[in-house]
């Protein structure tokens, strides 16, 4: 995971920045091409909610697209 927030009152939150390539008309697409690294990624998140755990999948692009 990239990030982890811990808070003494509450359950962690796991969470897994991914980038969106391209960008086209405002909207991100993910991912451009089959990868084996974030299926991984996935099935680690969904493990961790499976936990009772929080599981975040934050995607992020440029608004330079298009």
């Amino acid at each position: 995971m990239d990030f982890l927030i811990q808070a003494s009152d509450r359950c962690n939150c796991y969470i897994e920045f991914k980038s969106v390539t391209p960008l086209h008309q405002g909207k991100g697409y993910f991912p451009d091409a089959v990868t084996v690294r974030g299926q991984k990624h996935l099935r680690e998140l969904s493990a961790v909610a499976a936990s009772g755990h929080w599981a975040v999948l934050l995607f992020a692009g440029s608004a330079l697209g298009d």
